[in-house]
């Protein structure tokens, strides 16, 4: 039917407000890429990890995210395309951190967003943990994750996942994870990545001698924000 214009200004039609969402999205984007430089990143957990880790290495003297930084959880691969596409003229304004490799189906597929990602500052998680593709679960590591994950829960003994979940080095830790929870009796309604970063946030550093490897897990993210920083 083409453009239609009408006078009712508070409508709260889907077909109307899509085009003003759209333009208010915009235009917030460009609002908060002119305050500070913009680090897009998979989920919402993974902005209160970064938070959360940057604050333990600070207390202790070491190398913590930049303040400049602002976190953005862009979701999927398809907002992920979206929102460099909307800041793609002002590259120098932001920065991405990839969980799928460059070279990922899902990534070459999409020609348009593996050209911009090309020339964007991107970071694969995989340069600094084990898994091909790496999910920030992946810097806090395979061993103090699934203890995260068992005090968040309050996983009975027999069936935590620090003593039951087998090694696979190939293998993102998340998706073990929620395999296993998904199966487990103690978990009845799955698993939320949520519920873990919100423990974690909730307890500050209280948890930090609680979860083995823990040592480890602030070194890779202590070498992450170093190369963030060094963008800025």
């Amino acid at each position: 039917m083409g453009t239609k214009v009408g006078d009712e200004v508070l409508s709260t039609d889907h077909d109307t407000l899509l085009p003003l969402q759209a333009s208010l999205g915009y235009r917030l984007m460009q609002d908060m890429a002119g305050r500070k430089k913009l680090l897009l990143v998979e989920k919402a957990a993974d902005v209160i990890y970064l938070d959360w880790f940057s604050a333990r290495l600070k207390e202790r003297g070491r190398r913590g995210l930049d303040p400049a930084w602002s976190l953005v959880p862009c979701g999927d691969l398809i907002r992920l395309a979206t929102l460099v596409g909307l800041l793609a003229k002002d590259s120098a304004s932001f920065a991405v951190l990839l969980t799928l490799a460059e070279r990922h189906p899902d990534v070459i597929g999409r020609r348009e967003l593996s050209r911009m990602l090309r020339s964007t500052q991107s970071f694969p998680l995989r340069q600094y943990a084990e898994p091909v593709e790496s999910t920030v679960e992946d810097l806090i590591g395979p061993t103090a994750y699934p203890a995260l994950v068992d005090l968040a829960c309050q996983l009975p003994r027999s069936v935590r996942l620090a003593r039951t979940l087998e090694a696979a080095a190939e293998t993102p830790i998340l998706g073990r994870v929620v395999e296993a929870m998904n199966d487990n009796q103690a978990s009845p309604i799955g698993f939320d990545p949520m519920i873990p970063a919100e423990f974690l946030l909730r307890s500050g550093s209280k948890k930090l001698r609680k979860l083995p490897g823990i040592e480890e897990a602030l070194t890779r993210f202590e070498t992450l924000f170093g190369d963030l920083n060094a963008c800025l």
